[in-house]
């Protein structure tokens, strides 16, 4: 171990060691955490894509419906006004 001036004591244990072992576990310790917070937020960010992807694609599939319902709409109106035409 190094001089008393490069050792600090840890006040739960008392146990005494390396100022710079000290630092050095921190900086892992927090470098950890952000990696795993980086890892968890990639393996996040495909799942929102496909939820994205999913919500458009029933946006569209509501839109296609809606359009033909208007088509068919239409087409009943039209059929109706060549008959009357027809007709008259």
């Amino acid at each position: 171990m190094k001089s008393d001036a490069a050792t600090i004591t840890c006040p739960q244990c008392g146990r005494k060691f390396a100022l710079d072992e000290a630092i050095a576990h921190e900086l892992r310790e927090r470098m950890r955490a952000e990696f795993r917070a980086e890892i968890a937020r990639r393996e996040h960010a495909p799942r929102v894509k496909e939820e994205d992807i999913a919500l458009k694609v029933q946006e569209i599939q509501a839109l296609r419906k809606k359009q033909e319902e208007e088509r068919e709409r239409l087409r009943e109106t039209l059929s109706e006004e060549f008959r009357s035409k027809l007709a008259s």
